[in-house]
């Protein structure tokens, strides 16, 4: 996984791939919620 850093702010793990982290969790919340509970 080379350039695995780089997209992730250089630091492995950095606000980006938090964001999308979040993102897939809201994603999933969603999904599980049937899109309003």
């Amino acid at each position: 996984m080379s350039g695995c850093g780089s997209y992730y702010g250089g630091g492995g793990f950095g606000w980006r791939s938090l964001l999308i982290f979040l993102l897939v969790i809201a994603t999933i919340f969603v999904f599980v919620c049937g899109w309003g509970c």
